[in-house]
C-alpha cells in the first residue's frame, strides 16, 4: 500500500523545494548582502539551464507589490524558456522564481503568495537559497522603505 501511495503521491504532487546534492550552487548579492542557494534542476531542468547561462544577471530589485514578502527584478529577464516548470502558486522563504509570462526573476524572503492584480499567479520555482537567508530576506524588507536597491546573481564564487 504505501508502494502505490509513495507512486501516486510523487508522481502528481511532489514539488521538487529541496536542492539535490551536487546541484548547481548560486549566489544573490542585494545591496551589499550575499547569501547562496541550489538549483532545483529537477524539478524545473529547462528554467536551471537557461538561467545558468544567463549568468551573472545584473539588475535592481524592488519589493513586489501584490504578492507579499517577495522581491523582483526590475528588470525583464530574457530565459528562453516556453513554458513554466515545478508550477507553486506559494512560496517559501529562500524560493528563486521565474515568470515565464512577465520575464520577471524574484525571490521570496518570507510570508507569500504569488499573486497579481487580477489575482492568484503561478511562477516557476527553480532554485532555493540555503545560506546566509535571514541577513539576505532583512534586506529584502529594506526594500519596502529604501526603494530599489542593486542585485546581482551569479554561478557561487565567481
Amino acid at each position: 500500500l504505501r508502494e502505490d501511495w509513495d507512486e501516486a503521491w510523487n508522481k502528481k504532487w511532489v514539488r521538487h523545494l529541496i536542492p539535490e546534492p551536487g546541484a548547481r550552487r548560486f549566489e544573490i548579492e542585494l545591496n551589499g548582502v550575499t547569501a547562496s542557494g541550489s538549483l532545483l534542476e529537477k524539478g524545473a531542468p529547462k528554467t536551471c539551464e537557461a538561467f545558468w547561462k544567463s549568468l551573472p544577471i545584473r539588475g535592481h530589485a524592488i519589493n513586489a507589490a501584490w504578492s507579499g514578502d517577495m522581491i523582483r527584478y526590475v528588470e525583464k529577464v530574457d530565459l528562453p524558456v516556453a513554458g513554466f516548470e515545478n508550477v507553486m502558486t506559494y512560496g517559501a522563504p529562500g524560493h528563486i522564481t521565474f515568470d515565464v509570462e512577465e520575464q520577471e526573476i524574484a525571490l521570496v524572503y518570507g510570508v507569500c503568495g504569488f499573486r497579481m492584480p487580477s489575482g492568484p499567479h503561478r511562477l516557476t520555482v527553480f532554485g532555493q537559497v540555503t545560506e546566509n537567508l535571514f541577513a539576505l530576506a532583512h534586506m529584502c524588507g529594506r526594500t519596502r522603505l529604501d526603494g530599489v536597491m542593486p542585485v546581482e546573481l551569479r554561478a557561487a564564487g565567481g
